[in-house]
């Protein structure tokens, strides 16, 4: 871990705990992140992005979701260059007529 103080966040410890061997073919194989915005609090978003195209390298199919107001475009466009797909939550926003809409 990079910071001293967090969980172990590597290629090598996310392939053990899918089971997975490095070097092994992994290409039936998907990986979803349940809002990576956890990830990207506690490690650098070079960090994580990196591990990112390393498990794509592997094969894995990718699909992260990302709070979009927690980070900037930047870190956005980066998790989109490295995942086979990405999705963007934002907060709700009030339409005229009490109706609430996700962006």
């Amino acid at each position: 871990d990079e910071a001293g103080g967090g969980a172990d966040f590597s290629l090598h410890q996310l392939l053990r705990v899918m089971g997975q061997e490095e070097g092994q073919c992994c290409s039936s194989t998907a990986l979803v992140f349940d809002s990576i915005s956890s990830l990207l609090l506690h490690h650098s978003s070079s960090l994580v992005c990196r591990v990112l195209h390393q498990l794509g390298a592997h094969g894995i199919a990718l699909l992260c979701l990302v709070h979009s107001d927690l980070h900037d475009s930047h870190v956005i466009q980066q998790l989109s260059h490295v995942t086979n797909c990405s999705i963007s939550v934002s907060p709700a926003v009030h339409v005229t007529g009490g109706v609430f809409l996700c962006r």
